[in-house]
């Protein structure tokens, strides 16, 4: 009788040993991830298009009236004829009040100077060699300033010049021409017109 209730007995204690086992526990479930999205950058507004600018107007010396041009010419004629005046009489600071700026500035410059002198020299040796003296006797002239060049270089040239012809370069510039006996034609000044007043350039 005892080996049978102990029989009975050992089932009951797996049964229950079974019955309160603490329930397994189940792992976190842990929410799922969506995989980063790589968001491209905006690409750069496109710039706004700029109207082309409009083409300069390009001067057209045939539009200029045969008015205009015949005072023009006649404008120029006057300046040369007071030109020649000032310069056969050596008037440098007369000279000087009908030069550009630029001009002014630009033939006192050292290095302009230095070639002028040169030039001057060579001249002044083939002279001499045409008149039958030593080209090697000569004497440099040094050209130091404007006031130099002026005695120099444009008194002998420049005293007897003549206007014959002039070329429109713009409303404001023109080239001046003198003509000789076979129609050439050779540039004597490059004038501007400056407040009114006609100005040489070069």
């Amino acid at each position: 009788m005892k080996r049978l209730a102990c029989l009975l007995t050992i089932p009951l204690l797996i049964v229950l040993s079974c019955a309160s086992a603490p329930a397994a526990v189940e792992a976190p479930v842990e929410p799922a991830t969506a995989a980063p999205v790589q968001v491209e950058p905006a690409a750069p507004a496109a710039p706004a298009t700029q109207p082309p600018a409009p083409a300069d107007d390009v001067f057209k010396p045939e539009s200029v009236s045969q008015e205009v041009r015949d005072t023009t010419l006649s404008d120029v004629q006057k300046l040369i004829q007071d030109l020649n005046q000032i310069i056969r009489a050596q008037n440098y600071n007369s000279w000087v009040g009908h030069l550009s700026v630029s001009y002014m500035t630009a033939i006192s410059s050292p290095a302009y100077l230095a070639e002028r002198t040169e030039e001057l020299y060579k001249r002044d040796q083939a002279v001499a060699s045409r008149t039958g003296k030593d080209p090697k006797r000569v004497r440099k002239v040094e050209l130091k300033s404007a006031r130099d060049y002026f005695i120099n270089i444009v008194v002998p040239a420049r005293k007897n010049d003549r206007v014959d012809d002039i070329e429109f370069i713009s409303e404001n510039q023109v080239k001046a021409y003198r003509v000789d006996n076979s129609g050439q034609r050779d540039i004597l000044y490059n004038l501007e017109k400056t407040d009114g007043d006609w100005k040489i350039t070069n």
